[in-house]
């Protein structure tokens, strides 16, 4: 929020102060709509209120000797912090009769229009979605780092062992996707051949559940960005590293130090709330994997081979029913497949080219 006024050296100052949007379960907010959820109920005063905070505002000092005198973003005021236009007024008559004269004066402008400027989410795509740190890598030992699809799991005597139970983990465990080494991820953009290694036994890793691992792998885990409301977009409930960290806090055994919400601040994993230690042991798991080259897949979907021949079908079968059994991997398993059905259309994997249209679409996973 922008207010326009003056100083006591009759600088022109845009007074700026940061709106606060309302987390679900605050007061009033199921009764506003999602553009107006700056607003919170005060149930005392009967009122509604905004939160404001003026932390993390990079102030402009007035300065002749610069080009700009100190207006670096070039918007033709200083900026400051809201409560600026107020320091004067917080104490009683000082005795200073230049001071004691500030304090009668108002530094914001006569009905100066209030601006709200939208933020924009400058945060790259790595930073809009969570992370885990991975560390104990030994490579000497010939232990191999951490690798894709590899399913993790609390070695045996961790608390709250197996980590991958109940009824959703148990049958769509919680698998590492890519990796990055540390020294690597704290170095962006600089080749790894320059790098001095200062952890090489860390590793951030990118943790999904099975069923959604492919979408790292394609970038479709990254949650879409609304300009108009970039509060909607900021941490969205739908995306995939996000259900994989609530599924995880959701076993027994598992603690973190804050909530699961958009921030800067690292988050800290624990067995116990109480615990003085950090993390916990963990194992990666290979997955079952099956490797069919040349495949072929003949009126796959008809329970067995003796009743697929078509004197023996009925109907055809819709493409996306068909389709959903030519590759069906459960509870973390792999299968890496090339080959040709009955129509000739040709497997690569999870995708599918049509070679009666050219059209290439993927399998439903």
């Amino acid at each position: 929020m922008f207010i326009t006024g003056f100083d006591e050296n009759a600088a022109s100052i845009i007074y700026t102060l940061n709106l606060k949007v309302q987390s679900s379960g605050a007061s009033g907010f199921d009764a506003l709509d999602s553009g107006s959820k700056i607003f919170a109920w005060d149930g005392d005063l009967s009122a509604w209120f905004v939160e404001a905070s003026t932390v993390g505002i990079e102030e402009e000092i007035a300065d002749t000797t610069r080009e700009d005198k100190g207006d670096v973003n070039g918007d033709g005021y200083l900026t400051k912090k809201l409560d600026y236009a107020f320091r004067f007024k917080v104490s009683t008559t000082t005795g200073d009769t230049i001071v004691d004269a500030y304090k009668k004066l108002d530094f914001i402008f006569e009905n100066s229009p209030i601006k709200i400027i939208r933020g924009t989410d400058t945060r790259n795509d790595q930073d809009r979605v969570y992370k885990v740190v991975l560390e104990g890598h030994q490579k000497e030992l010939g232990i191999r780092r951490p690798q894709a699809y590899y399913i993790l799991e609390k070695q045996q005597g961790v608390a709250g062992f197996p980590l991958n139970g109940g009824g959703d983990l148990l049958d769509n465990p919680l698998v590492v996707t890519l990796t990055i080494p540390y020294d690597q991820y704290l170095n962006p953009g600089t080749a790894s051949s320059s790098i001095d290694p200062q952890f090489p036994d860390k590793y951030v890793a990118f943790l999904a559940k099975s069923s959604d691992a492919r979408d790292v792998f394609t970038g479709d885990f990254y949650p879409r960005k609304d300009a108009d409301h970039p509060e909607l977009t900021e941490d969205p409930e739908e995306s995939i590293t996000k259900i994989a960290l609530k599924a995880m806090v959701d076993r027994p055994g598992v603690s973190i130090t804050s909530s699961i919400a958009a921030s800067v601040e690292q988050i800290f994993i624990r067995t116990q709330r109480n615990s003085s230690s950090v993390g916990f042991l963990t194992s990666l798991r290979r997955p079952s994997v099956i490797r069919a080259s040349g495949h072929t897949w003949e009126w796959t979907g008809y329970l067995n081979y003796d009743t697929s021949f078509p004197s023996y079908q009925g109907e055809p079968l819709d493409q996306d029913f068909a389709l959903g059994k030519i590759i069906v991997e459960e509870k973390g398993g792999r299968i890496y497949a090339t080959g040709m059905n009955e129509e000739g259309n040709y497997y690569l994997g999870t995708t599918v080219f049509d070679l009666r249209s050219g059209e290439q679409f993927s399998i439903p996973t």
